[in-house]
């Protein structure tokens, strides 16, 4: 393990050789108050393809600080639409499943040099994705809180019981909006807070308890 995070660590250092003297101390917004969360896991719930989760995934890297990891667990990634800038400094590593994945962002959490993960479990099977024991997302929770790093782990399906803060995403983009603005459609998504910050438990009609005579 320990030569795994040796190389994980040269390997960072050789592509963001600043990456320890960059300001984490930042979060990184974006409408509704979707944000990375240092020391946190924040989930990112969408439900169908077409509701713009990774647009949203997008729009975190570009306001994040600094270097930022992204787990693609699909292979999924399209670097046409990745702006310049951002792929300076994106460390993208292909997990090829979801075991992979969750590897990699465990050394990613352990080596401590990155305060931006984010993983993409958008497209593995359902049955691979409940299969995940709690225990996996408990010892992620803890790296991320010693390396206070922010986690954002996008699902199809709620996963993550120990998320910090859990968002559902459930947009309905149709094709012809692909040649809308991003900015645009960022004020589109209107994101719902399931837990943690913000959440709201939804309002109950008064119910009459008394007993009857």
């Amino acid at each position: 393990m320990n030569t795994q995070i040796d190389q994980l660590r040269a390997l960072v250092a050789s592509r963001f050789p600043t990456a320890m003297q960059t300001d984490f101390s930042r979060p990184s917004h974006v409408n509704g108050g979707v944000e990375l969360v240092p020391g946190a896991l924040v989930e990112i719930v969408a439900t169908n393809q077409v509701a713009g989760a990774g647009l949203l995934l997008l729009h975190i890297c570009n306001q994040a600080v600094g270097p930022v990891a992204f787990v693609d667990a699909s292979d999924a990634l399209d670097l046409a639409a990745i702006p310049l800038g951002l792929r300076n400094r994106l460390l993208w590593l292909r997990g090829h499943g979801v075991g992979d994945s969750l590897k990699a962002t465990d050394l990613l959490l352990r080596d401590g040099n990155l305060s931006s993960v984010l993983l993409d479990l958008r497209q593995v099977p359902l049955a691979q994705l409940s299969g995940v024991s709690s225990s996996v997302w408990h010892r992620l929770r803890m790296l991320a809180e010693r390396a206070h790093a922010g986690v954002m782990v996008f699902t199809s399906h709620k996963a993550v019981g120990c998320a910090a803060v859990r968002w559902l995403v459930s947009g309905a983009f149709r094709l012809d909006d692909v040649q809308e603005e991003q900015a645009g459609l960022l004020g589109g998504l209107n994101p719902i807070c399931q837990r943690g910050f913000g959440y709201t438990a939804p309002r109950v009609g008064n119910t009459d308890l008394s007993l009857q005579s």
